[in-house]
């Protein structure tokens, strides 16, 4: 079974859904309207990759030693078509992000 399209036509790795419960499942983490946008949690979670990487490309995340990513409210902001969330944890691996987990608390 393949993973969802993206943008580029090219499958992408089906995202575990115990990733997708933790970020998405809780309610402080204010996404609902992140996934309302998006249609569902695997298309919300594709956007928010998405938008690391390039966030990665252009040079806006700024990883600690072996790649890790900052944590907690340290944790980078990016732009999700409009909607900035914060990147929590995570890591750079091969030039992608790996994302840890995701929340918009106490963002506008």
């Amino acid at each position: 079974m393949s993973g969802p399209l993206t943008p580029g036509g090219a499958t992408a790795k089906t995202v575990d859904p115990n990733k997708l419960n933790h970020i998405f499942g809780k309610s402080e983490h204010a996404l609902e309207g992140l996934v309302k946008a998006h249609g569902s949690e695997g298309k919300a979670f594709e956007a928010i990759q998405n938008a690391a990487n390039q966030a990665l490309r252009e040079g806006k995340l700024t990883p600690g030693p072996n790649g890790i990513l900052p944590s907690g409210n340290a944790g980078h902001i990016i732009d999700v078509g409009g909607t900035q969330v914060r990147l929590i944890g995570g890591r750079i691996v091969n030039g992608s992000v790996e994302i840890g987990s995701v929340s918009r608390m106490g963002l506008p």
